[in-house]
């Protein structure tokens, strides 16, 4: 093997282990997501409670999830073109999502409410 060849496999198995790495850290993310929406019902001060730990946890493994994604992101795309067209691919995904989660929860819950007060009216 030259010189070079050794080189380029190093970098890739370097880049292969920052992504194993980025995989590993996806799966709590995922966890604390999922406790940042099912709150335990009933005591109002251990919602307060619950709600202020949830958030203070999901800050802190967002932070150390969004940081590696970041930083890889330079060496995933080598040149400038490369990056720049991953980062327009990645800001209209990100738009669709802001908006499919503001418009869709708006068409279920819409509906649902409707049923709950018809049904309410039937029953009074």
């Amino acid at each position: 093997m030259t010189r070079c060849s050794v080189r380029l496999v190093t970098e890739r198995k370097r880049a292969g282990a920052a992504k194993i790495l980025d995989s590993r850290e996806s799966h709590p993310f995922a966890v604390v997501n999922l406790l940042l929406f099912t709150a335990p019902l009933g005591d109002p001060v251990l919602e307060i409670v619950y709600f202020i730990l949830i958030i203070m946890i999901y800050d802190f493994v967002y932070t150390i999830f969004s940081t590696n994604q970041l930083a890889l992101f330079s060496e995933m795309f080598k040149t400038e073109q490369k990056r720049s067209r991953a980062n327009t691919t990645r800001n209209v995904l990100l738009i669709v999502g802001v908006l499919l989660g503001a418009v869709l929860p708006t068409m279920i819950v819409k509906p649902m409410v409707q049923t709950l007060i018809t049904a309410g009216s039937c029953l009074e």
